[in-house]
Formats: C-alpha cells, sequence, structure tokens
C-alpha cells in the first residue's frame, strides 16, 4: 500500500475517533480479539508488511484466527494423507485497530457529529440560556418547569409568551419543526426581529445525523413524511406572506419566510414538489413589488438621510428575490448516469432576475463589511 494511502486511512481513523463520537470516546465493542495475528509477525507474509514512516500508525492488517502452523498441526506423524498436510489458509485479515484490539468494525455505535454543531444563540438569549457547541445536544435541555422558573430573567424587549416560545423551541432537539408550525399559527413570536430570524436560520437548516433509513429528511426533519403537516406549513407560510404583501420594511420577517419554504421544497419527499415551489413564486412577487414601490418612493424623496434607508430596503428587497431562485439552481437531472446542469430559466424568470439583479447594483449604497452575516 502506497504511503500517502496508509496515513490517510490512519488519519480519517483519528478523526472518526477523536470528533465523531460524543465526549471523544467511541462506544467499546461487545467482543475483542483474544488472540490476534498481525501481517508483520506472520513471516510467510511479512515480506508484504512495509514499515510506515507514520509513527502514529493505528491501522494495520490482522486475523483474529491463527495458522495452522501456529497450532498443534503444525506437527504431524506418518503415515498421513495429503489433506491432512495440504490445510487450508487460516488466517482472514482485516483491518485491526490497535487502541480497539479488534477490528473497527466491530465499534456498534455510529459516528455522529451533530455534538460539535451546537446553535449560535442571539446574544440577548445567550446572556441567560448558554449553549456550548461542545455540549449540544448531548447535554439535558430544560424542561418546561426550567422555562418557567427563568422567565423573570428574560431580556427585557421579550414578552414571557415570546420568551417561553424561543426557549421551546431552542430545548427542542428532535421536534424543532412541530415547535415552527406551533409558533407559525400563533401570535407569540415576533418574526421581524433580528434574533429571531439568526435562530430560526439555524434550527431550520439543522440536518441532523443520518436516519437509519436514509431518507433526505434525516432524523430532523422526519416529520416531512406526514402529508398533514406539510400542508399546514404550507397554509402558514402562505398566511404569513400575505400578512407581510405591503410592508417592504418587514425584509427580515420575508427572510424567515423564504427559508421555511425552501424547507418545506427541499424536504418534501420524493414525488410532485410543484405546490410548495409556488410560495416562492409567491415570495418572488411580493419582493419585486416590494422593489418597483421602493424605487418609485425614491425618485420622488429629495431628504438624502430617507432615500439611504430606503435603498437600504430595496437592496434586501432584491436580494430575498434572488433567493428565490437558489432551488431552480440546485436542482439537477441524471441521464443516463451522469447529472446534468440545472434546467435553464424561463423568459419571465429571467426578466425578474435581471430586474433584481439592476436593483441590487443600484442600491448597494453600503460596504461589504458592513453587511449582516445572516
Amino acid at each position: 500500500m502506497p504511503d500517502w494511502l496508509s496515513a490517510y486511512r490512519d488519519v480519517t481513523w483519528h478523526l472518526l475517533k477523536e470528533f465523531a463520537f460524543p465526549g471523544g470516546q467511541q462506544q467499546q465493542p461487545k467482543t475483542t480479539w483474544s488472540s490476534v495475528l498481525k501481517l508483520a509477525d506472520f513471516s510467510p507474509l511479512s515480506s508484504y508488511h512495509r514499515r510506515r514512516k507514520c509513527a502514529a500508525a493505528k491501522i494495520g492488517l490482522a486475523s483474529a484466527t491463527k495458522a495452522f502452523t501456529q497450532t498443534h498441526f503444525a506437527r504431524v506423524g506418518l503415515p498421513i494423507g495429503i489433506k491432512k498436510v495440504c490445510l487450508p489458509f487460516g488466517p482472514k485479515f482485516t483491518y485491526f485497530a490497535e487502541d480497539l484490539q479488534c477490528s473497527p468494525g466491530l465499534v456498534t455505535q455510529s459516528p455522529v457529529f451533530i455534538h460539535l454543531c451546537g446553535l449560535s444563540v442571539p446574544p440577548a438569549l445567550a446572556i441567560r440560556y448558554r449553549v456550548d457547541g461542545a455540549q449540544w445536544p448531548s447535554r439535558e435541555t430544560p424542561s418546561s418547569y426550567q422555562i418557567v422558573a427563568r422567565q423573570p430573567n428574560r431580556p427585557s424587549h421579550m414578552s414571557v409568551h415570546e420568551y417561553t416560545a424561543v426557549q421551546t423551541m431552542i430545548a427542542s432537539t428532535q421536534r424543532h419543526w412541530p415547535t415552527i408550525l406551533r409558533e407559525l399559527g400563533a401570535s407569540n413570536v415576533n418574526f421581524s426581529s433580528e434574533d429571531t430570524t439568526r435562530l430560526l436560520a439555524q434550527l431550520v437548516t439543522q440536518a441532523g445525523p443520518q436516519d437509519t433509513t436514509g431518507t433526505r429528511q434525516r432524523q430532523k426533519g422526519w416529520v416531512f413524511a406526514d402529508d398533514a403537516f406539510r400542508q399546514r406549513l404550507h397554509e402558514q407560510i402562505s398566511r404569513r406572506l400575505d400578512t407581510i404583501a405591503l410592508s417592504w420594511c418587514e425584509s427580515k420577517y420575508m427572510d424567515t419566510m423564504i427559508t421555511l419554504a425552501m424547507r418545506l421544497v427541499e424536504l418534501y419527499p420524493d414525488g410532485n414538489r410543484v405546490d410548495h415551489v409556488i410560495l416562492l413564486y409567491k415570495a418572488r412577487a411580493i419582493t419585486m413589488d416590494w422593489i418597483n414601490r421602493l424605487r418609485d418612493k425614491i425618485f420622488s424623496t429629495e431628504d438624502a438621510a430617507t432615500v439611504e434607508k430606503l435603498a437600504g430596503f430595496a437592496m434586501s428587497a432584491a436580494m430575498l428575490c434572488r433567493r428565490t431562485f437558489e432551488p431552480k439552481q440546485q436542482q439537477q437531472q441524471q441521464q443516463d448516469g451522469f447529472m446534468t446542469a440545472p434546467p435553464l430559466l424561463g423568459a419571465d424568470e429571467l426578466v425578474v432576475y435581471i430586474k433584481a439583479s439592476i436593483a441590487l447594483q443600484e442600491n448597494f449604497v453600503m460596504e461589504l463589511r458592513d453587511l449582516d452575516p445572516f
């Protein structure tokens, strides 16, 4: 085996062992090898073992079964038949981990990385509700009683109901989507808040570990297999879009709704997604209307400060309008085993995209470093 491939194998195992198991320790296998025959110690094949330059090499070839020459069959007496002399090859070489004293394949725990992917809770909540990436979500999440007990320490700009709703969304590690749907139907959460936008953007884009069936939804999106849930989520997003259709200052609100609509399209099980893509078309039409109305308002305003403020809203509307094209650009088709290019934009879609791009260029009145990363 080439040295570079051997080094790649050792480093891959080291990364899995150190980072892919909560706490840095993998679950010990149920059984270990009582006797080990390493390739380097097996004289008939030791010439095929290459001494590696890497001193920390921990993965090699070994067998849990001995060779017949290492047992009482090594010596035979006469007379004896040919079958007792020419015995089959006994060792069964496979990967062997020095630290486990067995094959890595015997580790029953699946590697996961979710404990390294914590939520970046906004500062207003992080002071009162600390979430460390190294501990999330292996640590115990607060119960409903603990959330209620923390209500007196809520931020001054949040109501009791909003604080409780946000804390519940954070704590619901496997129930993010049902909790989000419930809050969409209620009036507890202020979706125009920057903190809420940041938090929801992380919650809805978390994929979570792979499930046992290997579906697109993974463990976090298990509820998308339910038709009733998808239909209710579609209705709530559509209702929220109607609410802000005339409010061109609700860019953060619109950003959240577009994110939810995009995840609804992406996590839809195999089948026709046209019904949910309509939500993106609706958001595109609303943001384009914002661009047109803001352009007229900018041209009719003489105050420089007001114009700059309106230009910021127009720039946000243009970027949001362009976001609705992302699923179209990510879509690919497979033909004869090869992935083809994404489908081209239609004439009407191309017109909207160009208008949004022009509006973005016209109203880009700030430095890139001043843009909000979210």
